[in-house]
């Protein structure tokens, strides 16, 4: 009869419908122990009790040391395991999905495809960390340390990650529509081929990262630094990057139709063949910017600074360089059809195209020794206006 309400105590206590063991509890060990052996291993209530024994035994839930523990395909659903060592802990397809491990320690611990959606994790440490095709859709990761991580085919769909720090991470593959990387540090990460859709990344650091084929349409680029980042046949159509900083950043072949770049720095930057088809500039620093062959039809270019720009053969038709700064810019073979001129500064060493050379001597007042400003007859300078 003792025996039978012992085991009616633990069960209740070990239970789904309960919480997890409290600190108070004190459910004899070696008992447990008898009781998960006694149970049939192929049982569901084996791997339940099982997996609850294991955390109930390593003390306090907020200062669990499981570190290095084996929980491959542990459902640890709504544990809380606050400030949990899992440090090297083997969690691979574990349910973790709505726990609590704000804090928790999980250094180099292998969460390869786990369940985290949900999961709160603001403040964890998880560099190093394998995260390769987890899940952590909506899940809370504000200030987490992600160094070094593996998060390599990912999901971080709506997930949080503002203030986060993935410097050297690999999100290779990774699909984070709409996640939030507000201010996230993401020096030197390879986000290569990831699906970055309407992401948030307002201020955050991506010098030197590998975004190569990243689909970052939509994305909010704001005050982003990507000095430095390979952004190489990127999808950035209709993307927000106002007063963001791509010097020396690599744009080869990307797509940036429609994308915002006013005030931006691309000082230095690789834009060979890149699509900035109605793309504004309005005031962006593009000194000494090489866009050989780029498609720049209706840009806006008001008042940016083309200063030592390479623009040979680019496609200028119909783009506003009105006030624009093209001291010793290159522009042989550029096609600058209906495009508005008036106002642009120039100098001796600027390049033309050389059927319009003339035509644009003829239209411009020397401002000073060697540099010569386009006057404004109107709306367009009517010589420069080609079929």
């Amino acid at each position: 009869m003792w025996v039978h309400s012992r085991i009616g105590h633990v069960v209740a206590a070990l239970s789904r419908s309960t919480p997890a063991i409290q600190p108070d509890r004190t459910v004899a060990p070696t008992f447990i122990t008898q009781l998960v052996a006694a149970l049939r291993r192929d049982s569901p209530a084996f791997a339940h009790i099982s997996s609850a024994y294991e955390l109930a035994s390593q003390g306090r839930s907020g200062s669990a040391k499981l570190s290095r523990a084996n929980l491959i395909g542990k459902d640890l659903s709504g544990r809380d395991l606050t400030g949990a060592n899992l440090t090297g802990t083997d969690l691979r397809r574990a349910h973790l999905t709505d726990a609590n491990l704000t804090g928790a320690n999980l250094a180099y611990a292998n969460l390869a495809y786990a369940n985290l959606t949900g999961a709160e994790l603001t403040d964890a440490d998880l560099s190093h960390a394998n995260v390769r095709s987890a899940y952590l859709r909506r899940s809370h990761l504000k200030r987490a340390n992600l160094t070094g991580a593996d998060l390599r085919r990912a999901f971080l769909e709506r997930a949080h990650l503002t203030d986060a720090n993935l410097i050297g991470a690999n999100l290779n593959d990774a699909i984070a529509v709409d996640v939030n990387l507000t201010r996230a540090d993401m020096t030197g990460a390879d986000l290569a081929s990831a699906r970055l859709k309407s992401a948030n990344l307002t201020g955050a650091t991506l010098a030197a990262a590998n975004l190569t084929h990243a689909d970052l349409t939509c994305a909010n680029l704001i005050g982003a630094n990507l000095t430095d980042a390979n952004l190489a046949d990127a999808h950035l159509t209709d993307a927000d990057l106002a007063g963001a900083d791509l010097t020396g950043a690599n744009l080869t072949g990307a797509y940036l139709t429609d994308a915002d770049l006013t005030g931006a720095n691309l000082g230095y930057a690789i834009a060979v063949n890149a699509n900035l088809r109605r793309a504004d500039m309005t005031g962006a620093d593009l000194a000494s910017v090489n866009l050989t062959g780029a498609n720049l039809t209706a840009a806006n270019l008001t008042g940016a600074n083309l200063t030592s720009a390479n623009l040979i053969a680019a496609n200028l038709s119909s783009a506003n360089l009105a006030g624009a700064n093209l001291a010793d810019a290159y522009l042989p073979a550029a096609n600058l059809a209906r495009g508005k001129l008036s106002g642009v500064v120039w100098t001796t060493s600027t390049r033309w195209p050389e059927h319009l050379a003339e035509s644009i001597r003829d239209a411009s007042d020397k401002v000073a020794d060697g540099i010569f400003q386009i006057r404004e007859p109107g709306e367009r300078v009517p010589k420069l206006v080609l079929a």
